[in-house]
């Protein structure tokens, strides 16, 4: 599928996403290096199904026109034998300007969908929806000294003004906060977004009310609805805002240092919370 202008960096009117603001939190050279000089990672099989997962669910005709599922007996003729070959190709030409998804992809993909519109919160949450999918920029620039944008593009917003996002995953979703929530820094995704609404929008939104519909992508496909707390939402404000200094004066300086680049001292590291109480039952 084609990149759309919401991702492409423009070096004239730079503006940064929660995912670029990862990148900047993790190290501002690699934010360099991945959106201004355009050298990312190759996008892996995860990310066309993320694409397709948000389709099958927000945007069903945008599926239609965007994918397709290759039947299980084309799935089946393998690409090394002549006949195989010309079957895939066959297929690829029938289908061209389409995404072609693996059966089982497919039967994940509808089994998915199937238990978020099942779900008596999430399928609420979805019909009562007033926008998806639409971009929202914000300028913080009185905040931060310089021409700061910072942009989102929330999943939906209901009617009633409560911002949803749409996550798949692979954890137990009573494990899904500490193996994915955390790591990926949604509540620093909340505030952000929060953030970006507020100012864009011209009213408040409020970062605990921000809900996250996750969904397993495996049988048996379950859903469930999960909020943050308060608390970790103001701690997740000071993040952000760090981070927001952090690319503001990268863009003022033109200078995009490494993590540990003025490191004046040996910097002292707990060991993971699990780690530790291992360590401690011996």
């Amino acid at each position: 599928m084609l990149q759309d202008s919401y991702h492409i960096f423009d070096p004239e009117n730079p503006t940064i996403s929660k995912s670029e603001l990862d990148l900047i939190n993790k190290s501002p050279a690699l934010y360099k290096r991945q959106i201004i000089d355009g050298i990312k990672p190759k996008p892996g099989r995860a990310l066309t199904f993320g694409q397709a997962f948000h389709a099958s669910v927000l945007e069903p005709m945008d599926f239609q026109d965007g994918f397709i599922v290759q039947p299980d007996e084309l799935a089946a003729l393998k690409k090394t034998t002549k006949a195989g070959k010309e079957a895939h190709a066959q297929f690829a030409v029938e289908h061209e300007g389409k995404t072609i998804l693996t059966p089982q992809e497919g039967r994940d993909l509808a089994g998915m969908t199937q238990a978020i519109f099942a779900h008596p919160i999430a399928s609420k949450l979805i019909q009562d929806a007033a926008q998806v999918e639409q971009a929202h920029f914000a300028d913080f620039s009185q905040s931060h000294g310089r021409s700061v944008v910072a942009r989102c593009k929330p999943d939906l917003i209901t009617k009633s003004g409560v911002v949803v996002d749409l996550k798949s995953t692979a954890s137990d979703l009573p494990d899904w906060f500490s193996k994915a929530a955390e790591p990926f820094r949604y509540d620093v995704q909340a505030v952000h977004y929060s953030a970006v609404l507020a100012e864009s929008c011209g009213v408040g939104f409020d970062p605990s009310e921000f809900l996250f519909v996750v969904v397993t992508k495996s049988a048996p496909y379950s859903c469930a609805v999960f909020a943050l707390e308060s608390e970790d939402c103001v701690h997740a404000s000071d993040e952000w805002a760090e981070n927001m200094q952090t690319y503001a004066r990268c863009l003022r300086d033109g200078v995009w240092p490494t993590s540990f680049e003025n490191q004046s001292q040996v910097t002292r590291r707990f060991l993971p919370g699990w780690r530790r109480r291992r360590r401690a039952g011996r």
